[in-house]
């Protein structure tokens, strides 16, 4: 467990000592300029000073102010020309730019302490391509942290590789899929291969922490990213403190900010039935979330007017429909009024689905760069029998849990009355991304929609009893009582 690691005393910043090896830092980058700046830090405070430190920028704003200081900063202006993840494009374009016998990548979104590179280097000894296999994560929004391991190979934030080696990584990096840069390198290099652990019980503590949440610029598209997955509690931030020190104040001044540019780009969408109880829910489920939407856009389509529930707060922008048009047209007048939105993304939220607290952080997360993302599996509760499946669709998501660029609206628009769930994922040509909500704990779904029998028989997943509600309660928690009075009021509704 991380709680019982050794405390140390951080490492005093003397003047760098002479290198046996000369040093190349690589950092790819893009639209993270405070992140780079605490980076900047970290490279500055190192007990070894590299030869040099190459800073490969592709994002829509050039960061070069924040390194040009730097006497032996090469920062390399890169135009991004291709969609998706272009780590691998940034590392071909850093590697024609390093000379050097040694090459550290230290990444824009991770901590590192003085003696990193000191520590990558005595470990290397005579390797070609090293790597940390242990390390730990932290997430800052919910103070909890994990503690991992790889076997054999060490992610991308945690390699080291020599000179040797240069050419056959370069030849390797065009065929990479995604942003999975480590697992190939570390696959396919023919080379002496080398990997250490980090933490020496009484010896040594952590000198890397990769930091995770919702940052400023670019999103992390990786698995690690979601802190539903992060199991040690750090509420009083001892573990934090004891690794990076005064160094946690510049991350929480980050996430402070995050947390206002993050919100300003969210906006939420919902289709009203204009049940004032079902809107109630939803409400409460908004007003749960970690991340808050900057707006809430709600269509009232019902045959009275709802507005009376959400009309205190000052984030939603209410809007009245004819209770006679169609549910297609519904969503058709849904999507031109998005058209007025100025948010980047639009995430849709339905009043017969129940969300988690995270879901807005944990669906902004998964995204990453894509105009078009869905949670593909989910689970359908029929109340009325206390009956549920989980169901799981490869190629779309409902739209209830569905989100998408402003990028991408006006070719909504273009769909007009068969912008449905199915259809927009099927005829929308854009980077689209899906991701299952699949979990062997319960508590790990972030939402769960209700519907009658007849749709969970039209599926073949297999339907699970819950007559006790012990299923139901470990899924809401203390939502739970919200949806029982709800059913109670409404229960032809599900």
């Amino acid at each position: 467990m991380i709680n019982d690691l050794p405390l140390t005393q951080f490492p005093q910043y003397n003047q760098p000592h002479a290198m046996k090896n000369s040093i190349a830092i690589i950092t790819p980058t893009g639209d993270r300029p405070e992140m780079l700046a605490i980076l900047k830090g970290c490279v500055e405070r190192q007990s070894i000073r590299p030869s040099s430190w190459v800073v490969v920028d592709d994002g829509a704003v050039p960061s070069s102010r924040i390194v040009s200081d730097l006497p032996y900063v090469k920062y390399v202006r890169r135009e991004r020309t291709e969609k998706g993840h272009t780590l691998k494009w940034q590392m071909l374009e850093a590697l024609r730019h390093v000379e050097t016998d040694v090459v550290v990548i230290m990444e824009d979104d991770d901590w590192y302490g003085a003696d990193y590179l000191k520590n990558t280097l005595d470990a290397m000894a005579d390797a070609e391509l090293f790597g940390w296999k242990d390390r730990v994560y932290y997430h800052l929004q919910s103070a909890t942290c994990r503690k991992l391991a790889t076997s054999g190979w060490a992610i991308w934030a945690l390699t080291a590789f020599r000179k040797s080696v240069y050419k056959k990584i370069m030849d390797i990096l065009p065929s990479v899929k995604g942003h999975n840069v480590d697992v190939y390198i570390w696959k396919y290099t023919d080379a002496v291969k080398r990997t250490a652990r980090q933490l020496i019980k009484h010896k040594r503590d952590w000198f890397y922490l990769g930091i995770k949440g919702c940052f400023v610029g670019r999103p992390g598209l990786t698995k690690a990213h979601r802190h539903l997955s992060f199991r040690i509690d750090d509420a009083e931030n001892r573990i934090l403190n004891r690794i990076i020190g005064n160094d946690k104040d510049k991350y929480y001044a980050l996430l402070n900010l995050a947390d206002t540019l993050t919100s300003s780009d969210i906006t939420v969408a919902t289709i009203s039935s204009g049940n004032p109880l079902h809107l109630a829910i939803l409400r409460n489920c908004i007003e749960q979330q970690t991340v808050k939407p900057s707006c809430w856009m709600i269509l009232d389509c019902g045959p009275e007017p709802v507005q009376h529930v959400v009309a205190d707060l000052p984030y939603v922008a209410y809007v009245r429909c004819e209770h006679s048009a169609s549910a297609y047209s519904h969503k058709t007048q849904m999507l031109e009024f998005l058209n007025q939105v100025e948010s980047d993304i639009v995430i849709m939220m339905n009043e017969r689905t129940w969300y988690g607290p995270a879901y807005l952080d944990e669906t902004v997360a998964a995204m990453g760069d894509a105009e078009l993302f869905g949670w593909s599996s989910y689970i359908n509760y029929a109340w009325t029998n206390r009956t549920y499946a989980i169901l799981d669709s490869n190629s779309y998501a409902l739209l209830a849990l569905t989100a998408f660029r402003k990028s991408l609206r006006e070719h909504l628009l273009l769909l007009h009355d068969n912008a449905v769930d199915f259809n927009i994922w099927a005829r929308i040509k854009a980077r689209k991304k899906l991701m299952p909500q699949k979990s062997n704990r319960g508590h790990d779904w972030l939402a769960m929609t209700f519907a009658p029998l007849d749709k969970q028989e039209s599926s073949n997943s297999k339907i699970s009893n819950d007559i006790d509600g012990e299923f139901l309660l470990r899924i809401l928690g203390n939502d739970k009582p919200k949806y029982d009075m709800l059913m109670e009021n409404e229960p032809s509704d599900f």
